[in-house]
């Protein structure tokens, strides 16, 4: 495959929320805990490629692109992950290694170690609870259970909030190598089950 059909996979399926959730978030650890970020209900977010306390980062879905009015830099996902990369290793990614990276990340499904920081890769030499394709399967599971919550008219707002809140618990134990994917999984479940009052909706999110 060449890197321009590559290219264009990517930025069809990978968008900017999906790439702050995966390698943002878990490399960023409590640099957002003022700010929460949540793009399904605020476009608006903390910038990951400068230091500041309120947020000047900003989402555009309909583009699906960004821009920081702080920093002044935007673009689409390709350029946020040059941008990212540079600032978490030091060093400039080609436009070309971004692209493969995000293909074989996201699309393939093969994960990188690229991205991990020096306190996880301490992680890596310790007995790590979950394997890449675990990881991969909850990821699946998890984006689509986010999805169904986000386009759910029915649901209350308040509802929404709380399984955001729990969906982005997960992603950091997990990150932390502290719990394993079948544990979160099953403990997601159980909190679907208790916070959605229709049974019909429920078993829809469940399966």
């Amino acid at each position: 495959m060449t890197t321009e059909q590559m290219k264009k996979d990517v930025l069809n399926k990978v968008s900017i929320p999906v790439y702050f959730y995966n390698i943002i978030l878990p490399n960023m650890d409590g640099y957002f805990d003022t700010y929460p970020v949540h793009f399904e209900v605020d476009p608006r977010a903390c910038c990951p490629l400068h230091d500041e306390d309120t947020p000047s980062f900003r989402y555009y879905e309909a583009t699906s692109s960004f821009y920081c009015f702080g920093c002044q830099r935007g673009g689409n996902v390709i350029n946020l992950h040059i941008y990212f990369a540079e600032k978490l290793n030091g060093t400039k990614p080609t436009k070309e290694d971004a692209i493969s990276f995000l293909y074989n990340h996201f699309i393939k499904g093969k994960i990188s170690t690229e991205f991990i920081s020096q306190t996880n890769q301490k992680l890596e030499q310790e007995v790590r609870l979950n394997s890449d394709t675990e990881i991969v399967k909850f990821n699946f599971y998890r984006n689509n259970l986010e999805r169904q919550v986000t386009n759910d008219r029915q649901l209350k707002f308040n509802v929404k909030k709380q399984l955001w809140e729990l969906l982005d618990l997960a992603d950091v134990l997990l990150s932390k190598n502290k719990i394993k994917t079948t544990e979160a999984e099953a403990f997601i479940k159980q909190r679907v089950s208790e916070l959605l009052v229709k049974d019909a909706f429920n078993e829809r999110i469940i399966k």
